[in-house]
């Protein structure tokens, strides 16, 4: 008999919760899939140290660096993810690349029932969009 290996596929969960929030519905598609390959970089045990620097974002989602940086501000104010470390350069040049956190799923050291949902799910951000141009990164829908 033949021994047949099945592919596992993987796959990125997104919870019917944080579907149906506000916050999801307030962001435009730029952010949505952002917040998707943050996800992706997700492993179990790594929140908080998820490694997601603007130019692989900007590669992944196939948008100019200037417009994933918009990206990332709309998910942070919105409270969906959060910088555990800033980028910097170091005294040689090198540059480091932020880390972040995913708010939905719990830290390294928490346990899965202590998940921390630090966006407002029933309402939307408190605060407006500088102009209505399409370089927005977030609807201006009035509440």
């Amino acid at each position: 008999m033949q021994n047949i290996r099945l592919k596992m596929s993987k796959f990125v969960k997104l919870d019917e919760e944080l579907l149906a929030s506000d916050a999801w519905a307030f962001l435009k598609p730029g952010p949505r899939m952002l917040y998707v390959e943050l996800k992706r970089k997700f492993t179990g045990s790594n929140n908080g140290s998820i490694f997601m620097s603007h130019r692989d974002a900007a590669i992944a989602l196939n948008v100019t660096k200037d417009t994933i940086t918009g990206y990332f501000k709309a998910l942070e104010k919105v409270g969906m993810i959060q910088a555990t470390s800033a980028g910097k350069i170091g005294p040689a040049g090198i540059g480091a690349s932020p880390m972040w956190q995913i708010m939905e799923l719990p830290m390294i050291q928490a346990r899965p029932e202590k998940a921390r949902r630090v966006f407002d799910k029933s309402a939307p951000p408190k605060y407006a969009p500088k102009s209505s141009s399409e370089d927005d990164v977030i609807d201006d829908i009035a509440f």
